[in-house]
């Protein structure tokens, strides 16, 4: 063999061991930057569960102290209607206290539900849900709505964009004092979902790096499971924009 067919062959070894070894090379990074999402999305399911988790816990005080109270009233209440005698005046007094304690127990019921588990999603569609949300709110502030929520959006990641909005909600209610709150969700011809959410209350407190407040943290740990962005601010009340691809949702 002449030196020059040498020359050539031991080139084509080199060649065709640098070329397995960059392709094995880039194997392994993929397989660890793969490995790596794996663990962050793992992550950051094991924090929704946690929040979920929390939620329950929160919900079962809620009850206990809420529609138990009240329960708890309505029973003294008509006790003392049942054991004593009391003339036609009493009773009435009595019985309009036992109305009220029963309406709110109904509305607080009625809350934990939502909290729990959005039945309104089997019944009428996440689009029809999130209408039902905001009539249910409309009660405690004027709320503006554009619902064009798209179809074709997997059931789990529907109920966890449900659970942000629900949020939303709960930390105008509880945090922010706002008399109005606006929602507005659409999709753009760059197929991404977006939705714009304002109240005129007092905003909230946060750093630069990390939203604070169990709530909040909720709706960025979400946000992020489904691979969306979020922007915030407390210019005149509390401003949140979110962005999420849909084929990511699909």
């Amino acid at each position: 063999m002449s030196k020059e067919r040498e020359d050539i062959l031991i080139a084509m070894m080199f060649g065709g061991a640098s070329f397995v070894f960059l392709i094995t090379f880039m194997i392994i990074i993929i397989y660890r930057y793969m490995k790596k999402v794996q663990s962050q999305k793992e992550f950051l399911f094991k924090l929704i569960l946690d929040a979920q988790e929390d939620e329950r816990n929160r919900i079962g005080r809620d009850i206990h102290d809420g529609i138990g109270g009240l329960l708890s009233g309505a029973k003294i209440q008509i006790g003392n209607i049942v054991s004593g005698n009391l003339s036609i005046l009493e009773m009435q007094n009595i019985a309009n206290v036992v109305y009220g304690y029963i309406t709110n127990a109904s509305i607080e019921a009625r809350n934990a539900t939502h909290a729990l588990t959005p039945s309104s999603i089997a019944l009428s569609g996440i689009k029809g849900a999130i209408d039902q949300l905001c009539g249910d709110f409309n009660q405690h502030f004027e709320v503006e709505l554009i619902n064009n929520f798209p179809e074709g959006i997997n059931k789990h990641y529907e109920i966890q964009i449900y659970r942000i909005i629900q949020e939303l909600f709960n930390n105008a209610l509880k945090h922010s004092n706002a008399k109005k709150v606006s929602l507005s969700i659409f999709t753009t011809q760059s197929n991404t979902l977006e939705m714009k959410f304002h109240d005129n209350g007092v905003g909230f407190e946060y750093d630069t790096k990390e939203i604070v407040g169990s709530g909040l943290s909720n709706i960025k740990n979400r946000t992020n499971f489904l691979g969306g962005n979020l922007k915030y601010s407390n210019l005149e009340g509390s401003n949140f924009f979110f962005t999420f691809h849909l084929n990511k949702l699909q």
